[in-house]
């Protein structure tokens, strides 16, 4: 698994980059996401897949939920 804040470096994809060079290298890997801002209907499709998405700030709580989630998906 792979956690990548969409807004990454210099660009706002830089994280959207990350997890796709990272499913190159390891096809099906899980991606977690996460942003301070929205997740915008348009951006959904250029999610790798399996993913889960986390907005800023979020709880502990969720990021255990979100990382669990992924890592049970795949067995």
């Amino acid at each position: 698994m792979v956690a990548t804040d969409i807004g990454l470096g210099e660009e706002l994809d830089g994280g959207l980059k990350v997890a796709r060079v990272a499913s190159q290298e390891r096809p099906g890997i899980a991606v977690l996401y996460v942003s301070g801002r929205p997740l915008a209907d348009g951006m959904k499709a250029l999610l790798v897949q399996p993913s889960a998405f986390l907005a800023k700030p979020y709880t502990d709580d969720q990021l255990v939920s979100g990382v669990s989630s992924l890592l049970r998906d795949r067995d």
